[in-house]
Order: structure tokens, then sequence, then C-alpha cells
């Protein structure tokens, strides 16, 4: 019946978001140790370091972003001074979460 069929769009569709909302926070936890462990620059007070973090938000209705961030207000500058803050952690995030997107979508099909 079209009610039957309404419920199971909609049970995929939770179950697709839900995926979807856990492939972002595995990517960004991966993205966040990433930047942690293989900064190059010297972090003499840890703060730098411990001011790298990730946040997943729905942007609007079923569409979802996730963002490596520090809160360091010299993060930028030392960016700009050649040295990885979270360049290498956000190419990790991104790939992290581009291969458990792509093994969910496998598992569709």
């Amino acid at each position: 019946s079209p009610s039957q069929i309404a419920d199971e769009f909609r049970n995929l569709s939770a179950f697709w978001n839900n995926k979807v909302k856990h492939a972002l926070r595995i990517g960004g936890e991966a993205g966040v140790e990433y930047a942690q462990a293989n900064h190059t620059y010297t972090d003499r007070t840890g703060n730098l370091t411990n001011s790298i973090d990730y946040e997943v938000v729905e942007e609007e209705k079923n569409r979802f972003s996730v963002t490596l961030f520090s809160d360091s207000p010299y993060a930028e500058y030392v960016e700009r001074k050649g040295y990885d803050v979270i360049e290498g952690g956000v190419i990790e995030m991104e790939n992290v979460v581009r291969e458990d997107l792509e093994s969910i979508t496998k598992y569709l099909k």
C-alpha cells in the first residue's frame, strides 16, 4: 500500500542519515587524531594541538557536513608559515569519510 511504501522510504532515509552522520563523526575523529599526532610545528604548551576538534552539522534537512578546525587564534598564522596544523588532518578526514560512505553504498547495492 502507499502508506507502507512511505514508511519504508522514511525508514531507509533515517537509516541512511544515521550512516552518513556516523561516517562524518568517524572521519572527524580520525582527522583530529591525525592532526594532533602528525603536526609539523613545535607545540611548547600543548594549547595549539589541544585546540583541534571537529563538528558535524545538519545544514538543512538531510544534508550534513563535517568541519575540522582549531579554535586557537594563532592556528591560521602557523599554517600560513608552512606548518601543518590541520591540513593533514583534513585530508585524513576526507579519506576516512569517503571510504566509509563507499562501504555503505556497496551495502545498499
